[in-house]
């Protein structure tokens, strides 16, 4: 399976669902030996594959293995020739009692690879990957057996191969060519092998006992060691957290082109060159922009690698799992903030995937393996561990995953498997909440109120849950808290859901100026609509602890009619949220207020830790700059020791009100700038002011011998010149034969407004 980053119209049901269970075996796969011979001119590949399995049981006379050979040429079992019939891998065998150990050797051709050609834009383009069956082309393709494998590859002495387990030999051959010897003695899943090969560079480390080993293109080689640098703190949070050290030998993390998610191949994790529209490698300037990304793959080598799925119905146990461990690395590094917004995000993002998604996380009735992969099983699935732990506690749950670790670590798991480990490690019975999160579908929808009973003195909280059950959603029992906010503060008080319609009572010693229902965010629920009044917003504002909703008090607040109190209980609010993992980080929403002076506050900004919170500055200083002073500030925030986003915001919002200060800057920009950012507000300023000199520097960013993700931004900005420039349609259609998918899909757009065939 792919990890998280699937586009949601991928991650869902395929073909119409049908019960899937895991295939019956009749032998388990010791080892698998793969000997590649690179034809890299006809991009394809001659392979001898040599399988060792053990009979499971007596009686069987067919040894039938599954191939992506496109040709199978000969066929041994135990030394001896078979003859090959159809496409595939069958032979007759001498079955024996179960434990009989036999080999098959298979001599097969293919394309096997997805190949790459080099391009005037990136000429370093060469050589291919693949994984899963076409990485050992010969073996048991479910996930419900693991075992062995190694890998012999001939391939030109100008690439190199990255693939599983560690590399034991690396060898001269004939006609400039050269084999290395891959060798994974851990036992695994046939679809976590890959080969990623091509002229690489290479960067080495160590952490404990264990080879940390990161390849990807040599143009982008500064940037890996700073991309992939919290490896060993993620490393070690899993290994405490889980009381499971990192259990394999090494752990490598390959970029390579054309790929567009990343993947977690055992020991070699695999990731695209271009994450998107941008690259996956990144800098101190860009933010920690990929790191959950590496945190979830890094995460799969315990959930998905150690403890596999039994069948694809329970991808959960590999997805889920992997994006909870991914959430609670945030919470490590990016505090409470964060992780709450993490858990909005991704929860919204299960919310409009279920609408044309909607099953339980766990199923056996699905169309295939990519029907299992949507944000049901990744988001809802980390979300319902993120509740169970809430439920639990600290202590219990972890104690119930080290349990779960310790009985299942390289094997397969089902779902009822976790169920029992955490009841037993916790003596709690988990089996109801498994029956009304995992083995049904949907989610609570909320609609809540509160009001104040002064005789009794209590909040009487009012919830109805009204979601469809008709569609075998059930009525959800869920323990949770609610936020008391009075004139003494934030207080929290228990409380249990366990009805379509109820009302709670909650003593509290006076009026409260509001209420915030499951303040924490404990379960995955939707709320449409929040109750608050005016004054009550302002509360929400100061002393809210989810994020989600200080931000949306923010925006309710500033699009009504806003008085001063509100304005300054807002600012007040964001002066004290100075961290550099904030509770709101979007202030531009203050752009909507009108009748207040808010310059010294965007001075304030400039300075703050928080990368967006300084680009918003840029963007709010610049609409209301006085003087001279305001002018320097914007400029100092151009420099090189500036995010990348900062300087294309402050550039944007210099250029309106003086060009001439800015000029030289953004021609230099336009034509020496390597992130995307900062190229794109350099043409667009040069554009608005029509600069002399503005139409080539356009011409020249969208014409061949850029990056990708450069280029891209040069052709975008085509758009600017007029449909009746003749050098327009040349550098069009120059872009539409580039061979690059974002450069043709940016050309097309070009094409289609100005009317070029």
């Amino acid at each position: 399976m792919a990890s998280l980053i699937f586009a949601p119209s991928v991650l869902t049901q395929i073909a119409p669902p049908t019960v899937h269970y895991a295939p019956d075996r009749w032998c388990h796969v010791l080892r698998a030996v793969t000997y590649y011979d690179i034809d890299d001119k006809r991009q394809r590949a001659s392979a001898s594959v040599t399988v060792t399995f053990s009979m499971l049981r007596a009686g069987i006379t067919t040894a039938t293995f599954d191939t992506s050979a496109e040709k199978v040429l000969s066929i041994e079992v135990d030394g001896k020739p078979v003859k090959v019939s159809g496409g595939g891998i069958h032979a007759a065998i001498a079955g024996g009692p179960a434990e009989t150990i036999h080999t098959l050797k298979a001599r097969i051709e293919g394309k096997f690879f997805h190949w790459f050609t080099p391009s005037k834009d990136e000429p370093e383009r060469s050589g291919f990957y693949t994984e899963g069956l076409s990485a050992s082309p010969v073996g048991w393709s479910a996930p419900n057996d693991r075992y062995a494998t190694e890998l012999h590859i001939t391939l030109p002495v100008e690439w190199s191969a990255y693939s599983n387990g560690l590399l034991i030999s690396d060898m001269p051959a004939a006609n400039n060519r050269h084999t290395e010897v891959w060798k994974m003695d851990e036992p695994h899943p046939n679809y976590l092998n890959s080969i990623v090969v091509g002229p690489f560079a290479e960067r080495r480390d160590r952490w404990r006992n264990h080879l940390l080993l990161m390849s990807g293109p040599r143009s982008l080689a500064d940037k890996l060691e700073y991309t992939f640098s919290h490896t060993k703190d993620i490393l070690e949070f899993y290994s405490e957290r889980t009381g499971v050290e990192y259990p394999w030998s090494k752990y490598g993390q390959n970029l390579t082109f054309d790929h567009s998610y990343a993947e977690e191949n055992v020991t070699a994790t695999m990731y695209p060159v271009y994450w998107g529209e941008r690259p996956f490698l990144f800098d101190a300037r860009d933010g920690r922009r990929s790191e959950w990304v590496i945190a979830h793959e890094t995460a799969h080598h315990w959930f998905g690698d150690y403890i596999t799925c039994k069948d694809w119905g329970d991808t959960w146990i590999n997805e889920g799992f992997a994006t909870f461990m991914e959430m609670m690395y945030t919470l490590r590094t990016g505090g409470h903030w964060e992780s709450l917004r993490q858990m909005e995000s991704y929860s919204r993002r299960f919310f409009q995937d279920s609408k044309r998604d909607f099953r339980p996380i766990a199923t056996s009735t699905y169309s295939d393996s990519l029907g299992m992969g949507g944000w049901t099983t990744y988001n809802k699935g980390a979300g319902v561990l993120m509740a169970l732990r809430a439920q639990l506690g600290d202590d219990a749950f972890w104690r119930g995953i080290r349990l779960y670790l310790k009985r299942r670590g390289n094997g397969n798991a089902e779902s009822n498997d976790f169920c029992e480990d955490m009841t037993d490690a916790t003596g709690i019975n988990i089996h109801p909440f498994m029956d009304q999160w995992v083995y049904k579908p949907g989610h609570p929808v909320i609609d809540w109120t509160w009001s104040y009973d002064p005789g009794a003195r209590q909040v009487n909280l009012h919830v109805r849950q009204t979601q469809d059950t008709s569609r075998g959603i059930p009525i959800y029992t869920v323990p949770t808290h609610v936020g008391v906010v009075t004139s003494a503060g934030l207080t929290r008080a228990s409380v249990t859901l366990n009805s379509a319609d109820q009302t709670i009572p909650i003593p509290v010693s006076e009026k409260p100026k509001t209420v915030l229902f499951d303040c924490d965010h404990e379960f995955v629920r939707e709320i449409p609509r929040e109750p608050w009044n005016l004054e009550e917003l302002l509360s929400v504002v100061r002393l809210a602890p989810d994020p989600i909703d200080r931000d949306y008090a923010i925006s309710h607040l500033v699009l009504g009619e806003l008085s001063n109190d509100g304005l300054q209980a807002i600012l007040d609010s964001l002066r004290k949220d100075r961290e550099p993992f904030c509770a709101v980080r979007d202030t531009l929403k203050l752009l909507l207020v009108k009748d207040f002076d808010l310059h010294d506050f965007w001075v304030e900004e400039t300075k703050h830790p928080n990368f967006e919170r300084r680009t918003c500055a840029a963007t709010g200083l610049a609409g209301v700059a006085k003087t001279a002073a305001d002018r320097a500030i914007l400029m100092n925030m151009l420099k090189d020791d500036q995010p990348y986003t900062v300087v294309a915001a402050a550039l944007r919002g210099l250029a309106p009100i003086d060009f001439p200060a800015v000029r030289d800057f953004a021609f230099r920009m336009a034509k020496t700038s390597k992130n995307q950012d900062i190229l794109a507000a350099s043409l667009d300023v040069l554009a608005d002011a029509k600069a002399p000199g503005w139409e080539v520097a356009i011409l020249d960013a969208a014409s061949e011998g850029h990056t990708t993700f450069l280029r891209r931004i040069g052709v975008r900005a085509l758009s600017r010149l007029s449909a009746d420039d003749p050098r327009l349609a040349a550098s069009v259609r120059s872009a539409l034969n580039a061979g690059e998918d974002q450069v043709v899909s940016a050309a097309r757009i070009v094409a289609s407004a100005k009317h070029i065939k």
